[in-house]
């Protein structure tokens, strides 16, 4: 169950095979999300390297919780996903 009433702080860590690896995968994905984080309404979306680590962070406002749904839905009416929940 999520519960998103107070916002979203969500954390994620993935243990790849090497430090390298992750520090590699860290740099593509920073190069690739940040421009989402704006685009999303999100207050914080960043990704790191933590040793052999890949650390996810996303944190989104209450305030901002509405306008980041209402952009995800407009990104994937643009890509033809229709509206979120799948096609009916």
């Amino acid at each position: 169950v999520l519960d998103a009433s107070a916002g979203i702080n969500l954390e994620l860590r993935m243990r790849l095979a090497s430090q390298d690896q992750a520090t590699q995968s860290a740099t593509m994905l920073k190069s690739q999300l940040g421009p989402a984080a704006g685009m999303l309404k999100m207050d914080k979306l960043d990704v790191s390297a933590d040793g052999q680590d890949l650390k996810f962070v996303m944190l989104v406002s209450k305030q901002n919780l509405g306008p980041m749904l209402s952009a995800m839905q407009g990104l994937a009416g643009s890509m033809g996903g229709g509206a979120m929940g799948g096609a009916q």
